[in-house]
């Protein structure tokens, strides 16, 4: 998926400043899971087909597939192959994560980022820690470590924090194992636990975490030593997220999934949940399916008991739930969810149904949706998202498109600048011409802009150049970053 970039530049005296977060986004995708394999109770199998003995787990489908860009300590975007960076931007979730180094098995507290490091959980914060601090541990907990980032304001930020339970899953890559991360752009990773800063409010002293051997959770106690990755960008969630639509189903704002409300009567082994969800019909619709373990825990509240809304989701017990997601280190298990507390994992829970927990099976909570539906502008330079480096007398095409997502027909301003050595420049597309000064270059709803070529020049003056193209879905004339969506390319001429 394309990048979105948003923030702030300064050129001369105009201000468009690049202060790279995410966009805001109208609801969270939820990553897919990474797991692309197929299993049936055993073993692997071949993906199998509709209609098919073990169709509709997450091996079947992709959706929001994990999409990652390298970030330098400056913030800037890197290609995939460069050997060096700092951070991680996520480009389904928007979020901005540290990398990890130094992972030789020597502790050094004067780099927080090394990967050896471990802290206690301590959160000083009363609206923020559950009710408890923590445990303190002298440049050696969770708190000394992020406020060592914001007061360097590493890559440029002073808002790093520890990621709740929710977010640090979302990085998660359950087809892998030891650890349980895309190490290409995760290097160093321990498969170990990671600090969430979700408390556990059920009993004192202890704090959710999650285990990168292969991706389950825990309550730990607060004064043990984890490992710990901070996360940058603020969760554009709506608090009150779920719509009880009246016909047994409830939508969530937050992530564009439909839930069957109540869930299936009766038990079942992991195959008669895929054979369920496959060929169920609920208000009309009939592309059911399993959820994933990620697309799960979207619903689960670990601040309450059950874990879960029965005001919005009425009857579902605190027990057991199926995920579509196969365990990588067992293939006869998959992962589930308990509803009680909300807990997460695979262990103990045969797919046929014989479990540690009694003979009787698992419960069903039916998914659809959840697919991507936010705005993509694009612009390219000579064909490339990439800097790009030409002679003055080199020829320049700056071509855009834009795909308005789940947002067609919806009202915008449109913006297409030019940061130059000279100020400020936007499209006019009355007769195609570039003038001075930030300003919009259409007013009007959002459609599915084809290529479009807005400059094809040669013989302009040697600097650095950068184009931005976007739009921002306040239409009233100014630049709205808070709901900026827009995509940038840099030009150097020699």
């Amino acid at each position: 998926m394309k990048q979105m970039k948003k923030g702030i530049v300064k050129v001369g005296f105009s201000i468009l400043i690049i202060f790279m977060v995410p966009g805001i986004i109208f609801s969270w995708p939820i990553p897919d899971t990474g797991q692309t394999k197929c299993y049936d109770g055993t073993g692997e199998i071949p993906c199998p087909s509709p209609g098919e003995e073990f169709y509709g787990q997450d091996g079947n489908y992709t959706i929001n597939p994990m999409s990652f860009t390298k970030l330098d300590a400056g913030s800037k975007f890197l290609p995939d192959s460069a050997p060096e960076w700092v951070m991680v931007k996520d480009n389904i979730t928007g979020l901005i994560w540290e990398v990890k180094q130094d992972a030789d098995g020597i502790v050094n507290y004067d780099n927080p980022h090394d990967a050896d490091n471990s802290y206690t959980w301590y959160d000083s914060n009363l609206e923020t820690n559950g009710g408890e601090k923590g445990t303190s541990g002298d440049v050696k907990d969770t708190e000394d470590f992020i406020n060592k980032l914001n007061t360097e304001t590493f890559g440029g930020y002073d808002e790093w924090r520890l990621p709740n339970r929710q977010e640090l899953r979302s990085i998660v890559n359950y087809g892998q194992t030891q650890p349980s991360i895309d190490i290409t752009y995760f290097p160093n990773t321990q498969d170990k636990a990671y600090w969430s800063s979700s408390s556990f409010f059920y009993a004192d002293g202890r704090a959710w975490g999650i285990d990168f051997i292969d991706g389950w959770d825990s309550d730990f106690l607060l004064h043990s030593g984890h490992s710990v990755r901070a996360v940058f960008g603020r969760q554009s969630q709506i608090s009150n997220h779920f719509v009880i639509n009246g016909d047994g189903t409830v939508s969530d704002i937050n992530t564009g999934l439909m839930w069957q409300q109540v869930t299936a009567p009766g038990r079942y082994t992991w195959l008669q949940a895929l054979n369920y969800c496959e060929t169920f019909n609920l208000a009309g619709y009939n592309d059911w399916r399993l959820p994933t373990i990620k697309e799960l825990e979207s619903i689960v509240d670990l601040s309450i008991y059950p874990a879960i809304d029965t005001n919005i989701f009425p009857y579902i017990p605190s027990c057991r739930y199926w995920s579509s997601v196969t365990s990588a280190t067992n293939s006869s298990e998959s992962w589930f969810i308990f509803m009680d507390l909300g807990y997460v994992g695979s262990y103990n829970v045969n797919k046929n149904g014989n479990n540690y927990f009694g003979n009787d099976g698992l419960k069903i909570l039916a998914v659809r949706g959840g697919q991507t539906v936010v705005v993509n502008p694009d612009i390219k330079a000579n064909g490339s998202d990439e800097p790009l480096n030409i002679y003055s007398s080199d020829s320049l095409s700056i071509k855009i498109q834009l795909v308005p997502g789940g947002f067609a027909s919806e009202n915008a301003d449109w913006w297409l600048v030019a940061a130059t050595p000279f100020g400020l420049f936007h499209y006019q597309p009355v007769d195609g011409s570039w003038a001075p000064d930030l300003t919009y270059s259409h007013q009007g709803s959002l459609f599915n802009l084809g290529e479009f070529e807005a400059l094809n020049i040669s013989g302009l003056p040697v600097g650095s150049y950068t184009l931005y193209f976007g739009v921002d879905m306040l239409m009233n004339g100014s630049l709205d970053m808070e709901q900026a969506y827009y995509d940038s390319v840099t030009v150097n001429i020699q």
